[in-house]
């Protein structure tokens, strides 16, 4: 079954950024708006089973960057087929399709994701540190020299 996905919290969560954060989110949530245009991008398909699973934080982010995509979740039963089929690269869900290539791995799709609706710094140095900032400042972590 292909479905074109509609957003769930991720409306909710973007205004909340702005009204909680509004000097550090503001500008990104600006950055989001004009590359989420995305004239020229290709046309994306994310396919996985029909749970949030893997998939869900790469299905956020779109929702998050205005990318438009059509969200395929498939049933156990068809997924497991597709995968014995041997046409997935790794033979392995989520997938998504981009101009019709197939790519895999659920981190590198987010990271793509993320780069491509400006979620994500073009400098992978601080792509990096920005990921290490966010895991200690949800988990309490002190920065250690």
């Amino acid at each position: 079954m292909i479905l074109v996905s509609d957003p769930p919290r991720c409306i909710l969560f973007k205004a909340s950024l702005k009204k909680e954060r509004p000097h550090s989110t503001a500008n990104l949530l600006d950055r989001v708006t004009e590359k989420s245009t995305l004239s020229m991008a290709p046309e994306l398909k994310l396919t996985y089973f029909d749970i949030r699973g893997r998939a869900e934080a790469i299905r956020l982010a779109l929702h998050l960057a205005d990318i438009p995509f059509t969200d395929e979740r498939l049933p156990r039963e068809e997924a497991m087929a597709l995968i014995a089929e041997g046409s997935l690269p790794f033979h392995a869900l989520p997938v998504l399709e981009v101009g019709g290539k197939l790519h895999a791995q659920s981190l590198a799709l987010l990271r793509y994701v993320g780069k491509l609706g400006g979620l994500y710094p073009e400098d992978c140095g601080r792509g990096n540190g920005c990921g290490q900032g966010r895991w200690c400042s949800n988990y309490g972590c002190e920065k250690r020299h």
